[in-house]
């Protein structure tokens, strides 16, 4: 009788151990599932103040990598953020509008020491005038042939691969003269191509460009009138660039131009939240 009672008070214990298990893993198991469910709620629904916790200082240094015009897009970021920014921008003006006299003063500086400086200027702008005025004077009838050339001459080739640069085509762009012929038959290239503004061109643009320089003009105008007036006008454009001084001239007054669409920019802001 007592080794019964044992044996089933031994079977009981037994059971009770199992039972104790099979309650711990299904409470491990259900610590797994809240763990994955929060961290599947973390990764559904990001925190709204990312920045809460940010210092003005650091904000005001990531402002200075951000377009002002998308300022107040922002849909991540803390009410008190969107206060720093605001709080910011007078401070900021004022920056853009101390940058803005310090490269008037430099331009003065440059015109003073280089007194030739606008009269040469006014060489450059009546040589790109009349290379203007020559594109525009070639007739779409022209055009047209050098449309339907599949294999037009290397030379022609050439001088619309400098085109394209000039338009700041990709570069498999630049080399495809299927592009070229795209290019071309745009029922807009005449206004594209004389509304260019050439103080614009990139460093990149005008040193893809020098090699121009080398091809001889007489050579292109034998092949194609029509190639050899797009040549002057790519050359012309190229010289114009070519100084030193006045390719610093240029990089001042396009510093200058940004700084002052910033500074409107700016401005606007400032007087929306006032």
């Amino acid at each position: 009788m007592l080794q019964e009672l044992k044996s089933q008070l031994h079977y009981l214990s037994e059971n009770n151990k199992k039972n104790q298990q099979c309650i711990k893993d299904l409470f491990i198991q259900f610590q797994e599932i809240q763990v994955n469910y929060r961290n599947k709620n973390s990764i559904d629904k990001p925190k709204q103040d990312l920045f809460y916790k940010v210092r003005p200082e650091v904000i005001n240094q990531i402002l200075i990598f951000l377009d002002f015009i998308t300022v107040q897009k922002f849909r991540l970021v803390s009410k008190r953020t969107n206060y720093i920014v605001l709080h910011l921008l007078p401070i900021i003006f004022q920056n853009q509008l101390y940058q803005i006299q310090n490269i008037e003063n430099s331009i003065q500086e440059y015109v003073q020491n280089n007194p030739n400086s606008p009269q040469q200027e006014e060489i450059v702008k009546q040589a790109i005038d009349k290379s203007v005025n020559e594109v525009k004077q070639i007739k779409m009838q022209d055009i047209a042939i050098l449309k339907t050339l599949h294999n037009p001459p290397m030379i022609v080739e050439t001088i619309f691969q400098y085109l394209m640069i000039l338009f700041d085509f990709n570069q498999e762009s630049q080399k495809s003269w299927a592009q070229s012929q795209k290019l071309i038959q745009h029922q807009q290239f005449h206004q594209k191509l004389t509304n260019i503004d050439y103080e614009s061109i990139s460093d990149r643009q005008l040193h893809l460009l020098q090699p121009i320089k080398d091809i001889i003009g007489e050579q292109v105008r034998d092949v194609s009138i029509e190639a050899f007036k797009i040549y002057q006008f790519i050359q012309t454009i190229v010289l114009s660039n070519e100084s030193q001084k006045q390719l610093i001239y240029i990089q001042l007054q396009k510093k200058k131009k940004k700084l002052i669409t910033r500074h409107q920019v700016i401005e606007k802001l400032i007087a929306k939240y006032q």
